[in-house]
């Protein structure tokens, strides 16, 4: 049996209690799950809702944002890389032009991400930017 309590962090914990008797004594907040396991990609945006997970969808947001944050560093680092070495003869036009296109294309994720309204959107949205 899987009970879920929310921690002082907020966090949603699930708890697989062998002894629900001892397991309710030690953790009187807990109630007993009802219904699946949210998608596990939103992990870090679920939330208690009754005897229920759900996801919040702003956490879910903000959790996609993040990863199309780390991804964007990811584009830009070669060059960040270029720039910063200020090599001769490089044609920093083009690296800038690079940049800018990046910055472009995240400008789109990012609106996206702000427009959905299902996290099967954000997934798909994150899947595919991740993709590139």
């Amino acid at each position: 049996m899987k009970l879920l309590r929310e921690g002082e962090d907020g966090a949603v914990q699930i708890i697989d209690a062998i002894n629900l008797e001892k397991t309710l004594a030690l953790f009187p907040n807990a109630v007993e799950m009802v219904g699946e396991f949210p998608d596990e990609f939103f992990r870090s945006a679920w939330q208690l809702s009754s005897s229920s997970l759900v996801i919040n969808l702003n956490k879910a947001k903000e959790l996609c944002h993040e990863k199309r944050r780390t991804k964007r560093d990811s584009l830009f680092a070669p060059y960040d890389k270029i720039i910063a070495a200020q090599i001769p003869n490089t044609d920093t036009a083009a690296v800038e032009q690079a940049r800018q296109d990046i910055r472009d294309g995240d400008a789109l994720v990012q609106q996206s991400i702000d427009s959905a309204t299902t996290t099967a959107e954000l997934k798909t949205i994150i899947e595919n930017y991740e993709a590139i």
